[in-house]
């Protein structure tokens, strides 16, 4: 650990390796809800039901209606992952807007470590929707204990695309790792 200012800086961490070696526990499938209490980390499947109208909507250049879902931070989830969107058999291009920048094909979103950011998942339907279609977006959430939060924060994070660049007191946007 690094002290800079009055931040703490835990140095470089790998996402797969990190998450790997931590007892997760989903709540959806656990038998027994004890479990929660030995694990390093609590998961759990959210899906948000949207009731589409064509008022919702915007339309791109190419004439494509597109919907732009505001993330609300929650305390309670560190991570999200698995994001999907889906719509009643429609085509759908999906692009993550965090802090201004776009990213096409972002698996994770690791809010602990872009907490000044904020994150909008934008559905381009290449098949126009009709009013009553439902659009749905699906994604894996994970709470970490209060150690593993502090560690996350305050890393550099590599996954297999990204670098969370400098933790969150480093304000930094999202880069492609090479």
């Amino acid at each position: 650990m690094i002290q800079i200012g009055s931040n703490e800086f835990y140095g470089d961490i790998d996402y797969d390796t990190f998450i790997g070696r931590k007892k997760i526990v989903d709540i959806d499938t656990t038998k027994y809800s004890s479990d929660g209490y030995t694990a390093d980390v609590i998961t759990y499947d959210k899906t948000i039901k949207i009731p589409l109208s064509l008022d919702l909507l915007h339309k791109n250049n190419e004439g494509n209606y597109y919907y732009k879902y505001e993330w609300q931070r929650d305390m309670n989830i560190d991570i999200i992952d698995n994001i999907n969107c889906e719509c009643q058999n429609k085509n759908l291009e999906i692009s993550h807007v965090i802090g201004g920048a776009i990213y096409n094909d972002l698996n994770e979103y690791i809010s602990l470590a872009v907490v000044y950011h904020n994150y909008n998942i934008v559905i381009t339907f290449l098949d126009a929707p009709a009013n009553g279609d439902e659009l749905n977006i699906h994604f894996k959430c994970y709470m970490l204990g209060d150690t593993d939060r502090k560690i996350i924060a305050y890393s550099t994070i590599y996954t297999n695309k990204y670098i969370y660049y400098g933790g969150m007191f480093g304000c930094n946007p999202i880069m492609y790792s090479w």
